[in-house]
């Protein structure tokens, strides 16, 4: 099971924790991080919206020490889902935590694999 800490809280990662991780038992989703809204990190993405793999919640964590939560945390892979960040920034993400502590991944999940289908 991959260890995943999603870079986003409270819009387009919820999204893609719903249609990628919910009910996933080959991911463990350990934490989402804060960043953008204020006042969001110290709070968890309820149970009754995580499904039963997550019976606590998730933590919403700060983001500012990426590094840290990376080795803390023993994160396998980092997904991206924040739903708008200037060009400067998303370059500096991929480099900074997995510079001491290696990762299996760092990708963005795309409108084909996050989208909902609808008949």
């Amino acid at each position: 099971m991959k260890r995943v800490l999603i870079l986003g809280a409270a819009g387009r990662d919820f999204h893609n924790f719903n249609v990628l991780f919910r009910d996933n038992s080959d991911y463990h989703v350990v934490a989402f991080t804060a960043a953008q809204i204020p006042d969001i990190a110290g709070r968890r993405y309820p149970p009754e919206l995580a499904g039963v793999l997550y019976p606590e919640g998730i933590p919403i964590l700060e983001e500012n020490d990426l590094e840290n939560l990376v080795a803390e945390h023993e994160i396998d892979a980092v997904v991206f889902s924040y739903s708008d960040i200037s060009h400067q920034n998303l370059m500096h993400l991929p480099r900074v935590p997995w510079q001491q502590t290696p990762i299996s991944g760092f990708w963005e999940p795309g409108g084909h694999n996050s989208s909902l289908w609808c008949p």
